[in-house]
């Protein structure tokens, strides 16, 4: 079976290589590739890589032709956003 693989960017290490560095760890244990990296070069790295499940950390509208180039050539996107994880009421954010 092939290699499912995992992109993991990070914008502020501070904030979000610890949990990044877990996500990608538990990865490995099922036998996921696993590509940790800055948020600057991941644009073209994306382009020339095979396909896989790529965690944002932000998906504003300024990046959905990007996101649905991605899409097209067999990427899944999903968001985790850590200073966006808990809220004691997120009724300010609805739409």
């Amino acid at each position: 079976m092939k290699k499912r693989t995992l992109y993991l960017p990070i914008g502020t290490k501070c904030r979000e290589l610890l949990g990044k560095a877990l996500l990608a760890a538990k990865a490995v244990e099922r036998d996921w590739r696993v590509v940790i990296g800055s948020l600057d070069i991941r644009e073209e790295f994306l382009e020339d890589s095979a396909p896989g499940l790529l965690i944002e950390n932000n998906i504003p509208d300024d990046k959905a032709e990007r996101f649905c180039r991605l899409k097209a050539r067999g990427y899944v996107i999903a968001n985790l956003s850590e200073e966006s994880a808990l809220y004691y009421d997120g009724e300010e954010y609805w739409t």
